[in-house]
């Protein structure tokens, strides 16, 4: 992805959601190094509420969600599904939600995509 010369303006927002800080530093790291910056949360309450204030002040809707699956309080699912639901009722774009978890079996992935993530890693995550 070739950013130069782009105005920090038409970057494409990217939210992190992690309870774990070591796996949002690392994250960060990996979509810092493609040029991008990145609004970082531990929960899905926080992310739901983030999407939610950015919806009603009018700002750009992030390109790429990268969620984990398994947070306290509210799962990665869940909060896929929030977020859906709030894009549609405002009638906006949805975002591109990659699910990251320390999950590989089938089940989990079943789960992440019928909440309408679009796309399943498993961590480690390996830039590329």
């Amino acid at each position: 992805m070739e950013l130069i010369d782009t105005p920090y303006e038409s970057l494409p927002r990217v939210l992190l959601v992690d309870d774990q800080p070591f796996n949002l530093m690392a994250f960060k790291g990996m979509i810092e190094e493609q040029g991008l910056d990145a609004d970082e949360r531990y929960s899905g309450h926080e992310a739901i509420e983030l999407v939610r204030q950015r919806i009603l002040n009018k700002q750009p809707n992030y390109k790429l969600i990268m969620l984990d699956f398994s947070m306290p309080e509210i799962d990665g699912p869940q909060t896929s599904i929030a977020i859906r639901e709030l894009c549609s009722e405002a009638g906006i774009n949805r975002p591109y939600i990659c699910c990251v978890t320390a999950y590989s079996e089938a089940e989990f992935k079943r789960k992440a995509i019928e909440s309408g993530m679009d796309k399943f890693m498993v961590k480690p995550i390996q830039p590329k």
